[in-house]
């Protein structure tokens, strides 16, 4: 626990908050995945009937509002990526949406196969992990070329289709929003803590050297916390320096 020195300082025990971190940034993510959930029990109807067209699914718009809303800050963007061969009029068809200044905007994607700026969803790790893994998945960060053209982290999970496919509800994460609720725990901690995810990467630091770097380096002595995420298990990790 926290004690004060000799001289009267505050002494912050690293492990406690970095604890601490890892559990209010793992409950964050929890609640997404959660939304998600309810996001596919109402678009589930649409993808199990043959006869849905593509204007359908504009019926799902105040779900993903509802979803953007109740994770304001966190989740930019929300939608549905339909599996090939489950809509009555569309080979591939994308309906999400994402938060523009104050307002709601439908996120256009070109679909056209023949197009210089052609968006296969179906070739994106957010949509092909979870889709064949039949498993939820957070990707690392990565640039949105085609869609909000933003650094973005993206929560997924695999929603069935009545053609025996699966499509993928999806939200994307806002990385300033995580680095304010990992920065939000660490307050003041003069140790330097990142997030860091599967494949390496600095999510978010409270040391502007890491932030730079993106990267660990090989010759730093640090200790590792898992988030204790209860609804979907990454491979994201806390690492404290010491």
């Amino acid at each position: 626990s926290a004690g004060r020195t000799s001289g009267g300082a505050m002494n912050i025990d690293p492990t406690a908050v970095t604890h601490s971190a890892a559990e209010r940034v793992a409950s964050r993510i929890d609640e997404v995945f959660r939304s998600l959930k309810e996001f596919r029990d109402e678009a589930s109807p649409l993808l199990n009937a043959p006869d849905v067209h593509h204007r359908d699914l504009a019926n799902l718009q105040p779900v993903a509002h509802a979803m953007i809303e109740r994770h304001a800050g966190l989740v930019s963007g929300a939608g549905l990526a339909v599996a090939p061969g489950a809509l009555a009029d569309a080979s591939a068809w994308m309906q999400s949406w994402h938060r523009a200044g104050s307002s709601l905007s439908l996120t256009r994607h070109s679909l056209n196969p023949s197009a210089v700026n052609y968006y296969d969803y179906t070739d994106m790790e957010w949509y092909r992990e979870p889709a064949t893994r039949g498993e939820p998945y957070l990707t690392d960060p990565y640039m949105d070329f085609g869609g909000t053209e933003r650094m973005i982290v993206t929560a997924a999970i695999p929603a069935h289709s009545w053609n025996n496919t699966v499509s993928v509800i999806a939200a994307d994460l806002s990385l300033p929003s995580l680095e304010r609720t990992l920065l939000g725990v660490l307050g003041s901690h003069p140790s330097p803590i990142a997030l860091i995810g599967a494949g390496g990467k600095v999510i978010a630091t409270n040391s502007a050297r890491l932030a730079i770097a993106g990267r660990l380096g090989s010759d730093a002595s640090t200790k590792e916390f898992r988030l204790p995420t209860s609804d979907i298990v990454i491979g994201w990790r806390l690492v404290a320096f010491s």
